[in-house]
């Protein structure tokens, strides 16, 4: 079943030697203790010693019935036959989730001597839920949360907990998965998510890979803009994108309702869309670099008045899974941030 309600369809096959005459048929929901509450019900007349009939009921919600059937003939003698089943619902809840969420990590010391040791932060399944539902004939919702790694347990919820705790070995960009078990069907579906871990790397005693992370290094770049400059490639000294404090909070943002978008879908695995919008055809351009300032594509050209849309495959693009993406047109300039997720 995998809606709220099962329309009931049965066959019957009746024979009598005396003759059919006539047929009733009830359907009884089995409550607590046996108890047995009609449901639905129907009759009809027969002819003859052999005759097929129809029972049809509809919009049975999950639970457990009988159906039973009574028939009588020419003799005036009367059988009945009665069948048990249930109806489960396989139709799973509705996850409506937060595509990203950040979490800081918070210095600690584990073994309270003074001095710091590390730095965690929980993160509760919850928080990712944005508006999830359970299934028709359910009441409530339970979350379990999981960092993916590519295992085989990826594709199952048994054993994930309703929080995840988080270290230094987290910082970074991660793929989560947020499970949603509606109760008390017990069926279950999902959604992934985006968890960005920071950390100023106090408690962290080494940065992954010897580097800082991501947003950590996109910060150093902000803390010392004023004299940063981003090479396009090492061969071409003169073609550089200077990167400012303003710019990523949309610098000169007034030339008569030009506006970038936010990219869609975002984050994206295989292809994304950059939309921006002209009040005349002019010349832009849209460049796409990565947390270090970086360019790795730059789409220059005339663009027509109105909407324009430009398409990102993942091929185009590093491995990496933060980037940034800046509309340059006569005096505007404005800086968003998309993810590609590996």
């Amino acid at each position: 079943m995998g809606a709220c309600a099962y329309n009931l369809k049965v066959q019957v096959k009746a024979e009598d030697l005396c003759g059919l005459t006539e047929y009733h048929w009830d359907i009884r929901s089995i409550g607590n203790q046996n108890n047995l509450k009609i449901q639905d019900s129907g009759k009809g007349s027969l002819k003859g010693i052999e005759q097929d009939f129809s029972i049809i009921s509809q919009n049975l919600f999950p639970g457990t019935y009988r159906l039973e059937v009574h028939l009588e003939d020419e003799c005036n003698n009367e059988s009945k036959c009665f069948y048990d089943f249930s109806i489960k619902s396989v139709k799973k809840p509705s996850p409506v989730c937060y595509t990203s969420l950040t979490a800081r990590l918070t210095p600690w010391d584990r073994d309270q001597d003074g001095t710091v040791d590390t730095a965690h932060a929980i993160i509760w399944a919850s928080e990712f839920d944005r508006s999830s539902s359970p299934t028709c004939g359910d009441d409530s919702l339970e979350f379990r949360l999981e960092l993916l790694d590519g295992s085989p347990d990826d594709d199952s919820a048994a054993g994930d907990l309703d929080f995840l705790e988080l270290g230094c070995d987290h910082i970074g960009t991660r793929l989560v998965r947020l499970w949603v078990i509606s109760y008390p069907s017990q069926t279950i579906d999902y959604c992934d998510v985006v968890l960005i871990v920071q950390s100023d790397y106090t408690g962290c005693s080494a940065m992954p890979n010897g580097d800082a992370s991501e947003f950590e290094r996109m910060q150093n770049n902000l803390n010392h803009i004023s004299d940063n400059k981003f090479m396009e490639n090492a061969d071409n000294t003169d073609d550089v994108i200077n990167l400012s404090v303003s710019g990523l909070i949309n610098n000169n943002i007034n030339s008569e309702m030009i506006r970038l978008e936010q990219n869609n879908p975002n984050p994206f695995m295989s292809e994304t869309s950059i939309t921006f919008t002209l009040p005349r055809a002019m010349h832009a351009n849209l460049t796409i670099f990565d947390t270090n300032g970086k360019v790795v594509r730059k789409y220059s050209g005339s663009f027509n008045q109105g909407s324009n849309q430009v398409a990102i495959r993942r091929e185009e693009l590093p491995s990496t899974s933060v980037l940034f993406y800046r509309l340059d047109a006569e005096n505007y300039s404005e800086v968003k941030r998309m993810i590609l997720i590996k």
